[in-house]
């Protein structure tokens, strides 16, 4: 995998651009900032080509009506009680959180990684 590729990678999960570079350093790479630029640069070239989830539904009738149709578990995140939708996010709260601490895993896993590659 090119270094560019596993950079956006790190940045996609979440990893700070400064502990990057010092990895990169760690690592022996020459001219980690420009490393860094480029994949900072093509990752907003690739942000700009596509859609949002706004773009994608302009009301909450589309929302609905695709929840209807397509996804049965995405309906699951359109209610109509107050005290149902709370239930909800308070779900979801707890599962980002959760999918939080998996990606600070995976991230460290990442770096653990990369060190060994370079011995």
């Amino acid at each position: 995998m090119e270094v560019k590729a596993i950079i956006r990678e790190l940045l996609d999960r979440g990893m700070a651009p400064e502990e990057i570079k010092r990895n990169l350093l760690e690592l022996g790479v020459q001219n980690p900032d420009e490393l860094l630029n480029d994949a900072r640069e093509h990752m907003k070239e690739v942000s700009l080509t596509q859609e949002t989830p706004k773009d994608l539904f302009k009301d909450a009738d589309d929302l609905k009506a695709f929840a209807k149709e397509e996804k049965p578990a995405a309906s699951a995140f359109v209610s109509t009680g107050k005290q149902d939708a709370d239930s909800k996010l308070d779900e979801i709260i707890a599962l980002l959180k959760a999918l939080q601490e998996i990606n600070k895993k995976v991230l460290e896993t990442d770096r653990q990684v990369l060190l060994r590659l370079k011995v």
